[in-house]
């Protein structure tokens, strides 16, 4: 199996765990290290917590919508190319 260690890490932030799930294991299966939250605040917590090379939104989460998650990941994140 091949070390993720130094992969690109990508954020996925769904409020469905199956579709995080699916997400993460596909983006594993070609080379990134692929992590998943399915609360926003819980997502941004994580982007304070290290850097990310991408950040894979849901756009209609019930905690606040995916554009205003970006808003804020962008905030701590300025560089951080979004996916919606």
């Amino acid at each position: 199996m091949t070390s993720l260690a130094n992969a690109p890490r990508v954020l996925i932030v769904d409020d469905e765990a199956e579709m995080c799930e699916l997400a993460a294991e596909s983006l594993r299966s070609r080379g990134y290290a692929a992590s998943w939250k399915r609360v926003p605040a819980e997502a941004l917590a994580a982007l304070d917590e290290q850097e990310y090379s991408a950040l894979l939104v849901d756009i209609n989460m019930e905690e606040m919508t995916g554009l205003e998650l970006c808003r804020c990941a962008l905030e701590k994140q300025p560089d951080l190319p979004v996916i919606v």
